[in-house]
This record gives C-alpha cells, sequence and structure tokens, in this order.
C-alpha cells in the first residue's frame, strides 16, 4: 500500500501552505487580538480555490477528496486557532453528499468562494458530537426557524 500524496495532493498542500504563510499569517494576529472570525481571509482562501478542493467536480469542485479536505485544514490551521473553521469545509462536504438540489443551487458555490460562511454546531453537554443523538431541534415557524437546544465547547 502506497502512503504517499499524490502529486496533486503535494501541490494543494504547497500551494495552501504558501498561501497560508504570505497571506494569512501577516495578518492574523489583529483578528486574534480582537476575537473576530477573519471573513476577508476566507474569501481570499474562497477565491484561490482552495474551499471547493475537496467537493466532487460534478458540485463545482477539484474533485480531490478527504485528503484535500485534511490537507487544506491542516495548512490552514498553522494560521492560528481562529482559522480551524472546518464547519465550513465540513459543510460543503455535507451539501453534496446529503443536500438537496435546491439546497446545493442556493448554498454551495458561495460557500465554496467564500462568499458565505458556513458552521456545525454538533456538541452537546450530554451527548457529546453524535449526530445521531443530538437533543437540539428546529422548528420552522413561518419565514423564520426557531432552534430549542444547548451547545457547547467540551
Amino acid at each position: 500500500m502506497d502512503f504517499e500524496l499524490s502529486q496533486q495532493h503535494q501541490g494543494l498542500q504547497q500551494s495552501v501552505r504558501e498561501f497560508v504563510e504570505q497571506v494569512v499569517i501577516p495578518h492574523i494576529m489583529k483578528y486574534e487580538q480582537k476575537s473576530i472570525l477573519p471573513r476577508e481571509l476566507f474569501r481570499e482562501i474562497g477565491r484561490h480555490g482552495f474551499l471547493r478542493s475537496h467537493i466532487p467536480v460534478q458540485f463545482g469542485g477539484r474533485g480531490l477528496g478527504t485528503m484535500a479536505f485534511c490537507l487544506v485544514s491542516e495548512e490552514v490551521a498553522k494560521a492560528g486557532f481562529g482559522m480551524t473553521h472546518n464547519g465550513h469545509l465540513q459543510t460543503g462536504k455535507m451539501l453534496t453528499e446529503s443536500g438537496t438540489p435546491e439546497q446545493r443551487d442556493k448554498y454551495l458555490a458561495k460557500l465554496l468562494t467564500g462568499e458565505y460562511l458556513a458552521a456545525t454546531a454538533i456538541t452537546e453537554q450530554t451527548v457529546g458530537s453524535s449526530f445521531a443523538t443530538m437533543e437540539t431541534s428546529m422548528e420552522k415557524h413561518g419565514d423564520s426557524f426557531v432552534l430549542n437546544g444547548v451547545k457547547t465547547l467540551m
């Protein structure tokens, strides 16, 4: 079994690493000190195509799979805690695998360019991070949604 990265994955890893070193790291502390999400930096990551690396080609991605997801996450996280926003990458993956065509049409393109940001709120005090046993619920009320539950960082 070969555990070496493919040339495509090596190229992606190097490109993300250089981007993070040149574009993200010089600016990250101003966001970290204010405890704000670096939205503009995520848009830049999207403009460079890194947010679409793991997405299948038929949905506008590069089709490099889960390894690409891991490599992008790892390199971006090197910039600091504020950049470890895997919820964004996970949401793109969830939309392609489980989203309706309408949801993909509405959200995916803007998610992959960084125009939209996404997050997942999974962890609950009583069940951990198990999707199957989450207690939080959602109800639609007209044009709005009401979430009932409590999320936590454990």
